[in-house]
């Protein structure tokens, strides 16, 4: 079954895993800007990401972060937050993708990873060293947590 793992998020991406493991694509969330007040500020949007999951292949179960608010958060990034991860499943429930929440400490203890964003890309680049180049940046902690997730939805899947 191909599988996709969803760190959720307007910084967030998407991995899309064969059923062997082997990782067939990684994206970032697209987002658009839109006017905000006197400036812009980025919005998922839903019709790119749609495109993006209809691609070649079909995802047979998404496995997402499920992560909430925290008190660090003032209010205005909670709600964006929340927004994303709305727009997420939304699409997903649209296009009959089964999807599964998964909670961050689920899936980094069953792949014995900590809470560090460097680990998870090191461990990407490690587990898909032909597609490291989705992982070379240090801000691309997203996607590799992204096919982190998508692994541990492979390995529960199968």
């Amino acid at each position: 079954m191909i599988v996709a793992g969803i760190d959720p998020g307007l910084s967030g991406a998407v991995a899309i895993l064969d059923h062997d493991g082997s990782l067939l694509t990684v994206f970032d969330i697209p987002t658009v800007e839109e006017a905000h007040g006197k400036g812009m500020r980025s919005r998922v949007s839903p019709a790119l990401l749609q495109d993006e999951m209809i691609g070649d292949v079909r995802v047979g179960v998404a496995f997402i972060e499920h992560v909430a608010s925290s008190p660090q958060m003032g209010v205005t990034s909670a709600f964006r937050f929340g927004e994303a991860f709305g727009a997420t499943l939304a699409v997903l429930q649209c296009l009959g993708i089964k999807t599964e929440l998964v909670r961050p400490q689920t899936w980094k203890k069953a792949l014995g990873l900590n809470s560090e964003a460097e680990v998870s890309r090191a461990r990407a680049i490690e587990q898909w060293p032909d597609s490291s180049h989705y992982f070379k940046r240090k801000l691309d902690h997203n996607r590799a947590e992204a096919a982190l997730i998508a692994e541990y939805g492979r390995r529960v899947v199968r």
